[in-house]
């Protein structure tokens, strides 16, 4: 990585999909295009990430102490960096059959709220129905339900 703080990132693809990342002098991979452009509402993920551990850290500034960071690369962004690496390339593994689950979600029958309600379930009826729940609720001593064994 060098000794100072980075002010770029760059992505360096390669002939075979699976380029890498340099980081100041440093780089990481492998690294496939989707990782690099994975975003997140319109927000690139490795691209944020990073905004905030680069030499001029960006971020909205609110007080004197955004101007206080450090001045080389701890060693645990490394790390840092390769856990959000092996993340991304997980997430993006498992794009195909993500979407087809969710494909086969949108293909299937719809619920309806009568439909619940005829299952069992209870939709709040005011505001004190909203509140959560602490605790179990009392156990119906004619009743196996609820048990815990």
């Amino acid at each position: 990585m060098g000794t100072g703080l980075p002010q770029t990132i760059t992505y360096l693809p390669s002939e075979g999909g699976e380029g890498k990342v340099q980081v100041g002098e440093g780089e990481f991979g492998p690294v496939t295009e989707r990782m690099w452009a994975y975003d997140v509402g319109g927000t690139n993920i490795i691209g944020k990430w990073f905004g905030y551990r680069k030499a001029d850290p960006g971020g909205k500034k609110t007080s004197p102490l955004d101007d206080v960071h450090v001045a080389t690369w701890p060693k645990e962004w490394i790390s840092e960096f390769n856990e959000l690496l092996t993340a991304l390339r997980r997430i993006t593994d498992l794009e195909p059959e993500q979407a087809e689950l969710l494909e086969g979600i949108l293909a299937g029958p719809l619920t309806t709220a009568d439909g619940l309600a005829a299952a069992g379930v209870k939709f709040p009826q005011n505001p004190k129905d909203r509140k959560p729940r602490h605790g179990l609720p009392p156990a119906d001593p004619d009743s196996e339900q609820g048990m815990i064994i």
